[in-house]
């Protein structure tokens, strides 16, 4: 986190009238010079983490459901190989998984990167039915009464809204 640090203290820097104290008004001269340097690098297209996450946010949303396990179905397809074998490493030596042939391999395209990043947050986002039934059986409770809160609102504001 200490990228561009000019070797100074916060002390130092304020009376000098250094020019990082100048711009940040006498507050914490180092830290805003460290956020700058953080937004400057991931302004560029290659190192934008954070739309990666946004994307990946935004694929939780079901509506990219089916295209998503589409997509998955079609990578599985052109890579059936790959994935069993990786599959059968596993089993026989869980501390191997997965192969460096096969991290090497799926590295290599941006798409099935953006596929399996999307894919984890979005498998964690409706796993509920995987979890212990102790667990799982709380979740549907909760959306129903959300829903249902959502939904004598909505009645109640259209009641009072009468154009």
């Amino acid at each position: 986190h200490d990228v561009g640090h000019p070797g100074l203290n916060y002390p130092f820097m304020v009376e000098g009238a250094h020019e990082l104290a100048l711009k940040s008004n006498d507050r914490s001269p180092l830290e805003y010079m460290h956020g700058a340097k953080l937004f400057e690098i991931v302004g560029t297209p290659k190192t934008d983490i954070f739309f990666r996450f946004i994307e990946a946010i935004l694929h939780t949303d079901m509506p990219h459901h089916v295209s998503m396990v589409k997509e998955t179905q079609v990578l599985y397809g052109r890579n059936s190989e790959i994935f069993d074998a990786t599959r059968e490493l596993y089993y026989e030596d869980p501390n191997e998984f997965p192969t460096k042939e096969a991290v090497e391999h799926f590295r290599a395209s941006q798409d099935t990167k953006r596929l399996i990043r999307n894919l984890f947050l979005h498998t964690g986002d409706v796993s509920n039915p995987m979890k212990p039934f102790k667990v799982c059986r709380i979740w549907p409770g909760k959306c129903w009464r959300s829903s249902s809160s959502r939904g004598t609102r909505r009645r109640s504001s259209a009641s009072r809204c009468r154009c």
